[in-house]
């Protein structure tokens, strides 16, 4: 599979609303898509924490295409390319 056709799979997961407090079945779907992508290649440890206040990188009602997603979806191609080919 080439790079772009993975970047675009990881976006068409990760672009949707996830708004912790009106679409929180979103957030929680893409902190798993997250999570069994990187399960994939190896061991996976999550934290939890707790974030103060109602922080967003998205307007409400928006699909949640912000900055970050792109960056989620290169880290994971990333990640893939290593377990694929180790340094």
């Amino acid at each position: 599979m080439d790079l772009k056709t993975q970047l675009t799979q990881h976006l068409q997961q990760i672009i949707r609303e996830r708004d912790p407090y009106l679409a929180s079945e979103g957030h929680f779907y893409v902190g798993e898509y997250i999570r069994q992508q990187f399960q994939q290649w190896g061991t996976v440890i999550t934290d939890e924490f707790q974030m103060p206040g109602r922080i967003h990188d998205v307007v409400p009602g928006s699909r949640g295409a912000d900055d970050n997603a792109t960056g989620i979806a290169v880290l994971l191609a990333l990640a893939r390319g290593i377990a694929e080919q180790p340094p």
